[in-house]
């Protein structure tokens, strides 16, 4: 695994380009703006290339040895190392708060009958979507104390040597997910979860279709934003559904012909 061609950078960049390369790959790979199947994996690489060759030393040991100097225990969370970078605060992924990230897009099909596309109609499209617990607004956690893990800081520092080189490494405490706290009692009204599922409906009107396929966007009605961010866009495609000339009624068939 080479890093800096995951981060697409020379083996000369300076941190401002390795933290800039950063920045924008991960929010292109962020999974919760990209809903790709290959983007976690990629957003995981991305922010282990960045660990690596942000720190002067280990990016040493990395230029010494490659990849194979570090295991997977050696990494922080990917999603820490985004808030932290992204807040512009120092490495410690200690959690102070989530960043707003947009909702994902919904897109759905609707078979349109060809009398509803001559003359147009109105359409039903249903999805699942995740709202925000209104009891806990969001945070299941309703007593805590504090972390008997990391003692509350949220961190561990590990010491490890490679050969001549002593490095101490911090990472996020798997206990408490990096807030220095655990949870004593939860919500039960969303039974600790925070959010509750739902479905969303909505009547999306189809003027006359002139063509076979349609597409309407519905900005702001695909699934909700996370920690205060926007929603997504909901995108309907409308396909006419050709009959057989029999399965027609006579109104129908009436239709037709004027059109013809």
């Amino acid at each position: 695994m080479d890093y800096y061609s995951i981060l697409g950078v020379s083996h000369d960049a300076s941190s401002e380009d390795i933290k800039r390369a950063y920045r924008r790959l991960a929010m292109e790979y962020h999974p919760d703006r990209n809903p790709s199947p290959e983007a976690e994996e990629k957003f995981k690489q991305i922010s282990e290339a960045y660990q690596v060759l942000s720190d002067p030393d280990k990016r040493r040991v990395y230029d010494r040895g490659g990849h194979s100097m570090f295991d997977f225990d050696f990494f922080h969370s990917p999603f820490d190392i985004f808030e932290s970078v992204m807040r512009g605060r120092n490495r410690s992924p200690r959690y102070q708060g989530p960043i707003p990230m947009r909702g994902q897009n919904v897109q759905v099909r609707v078979d349109v009958p060809l009398y509803s596309a001559i003359v147009g109609s109105k359409f039903k499209v249903a999805f699942e979507d995740t709202v925000v617990c209104e009891v806990c607004n969001g945070n299941p956690a309703i007593t805590t104390s504090t972390c008997q893990i990391c003692g509350g800081r949220g961190v561990f520092m590990e010491e490890r040597r490679d050969g001549p080189v002593f490095m101490r490494v911090q990472r996020g405490c798997h206990g408490c997910n990096g807030t220095g706290l655990t949870p004593t009692s939860l919500c039960i009204n969303c039974k600790g979860q925070g959010f509750h599922l739902i479905k969303i409906e909505h009547e999306v009107v189809l003027d006359k279709m002139s063509d076979p396929i349609r597409q309407v966007v519905l900005p702001g009605q695909g699934r909700s934003g996370k920690h205060g961010g926007p929603n997504g866009d909901l995108i309907v495609d409308f396909i006419v559904k050709m009959p057989k000339l029999e399965d027609l009624t006579k109104k129908q068939l009436e239709i037709l012909r004027e059109i013809g």
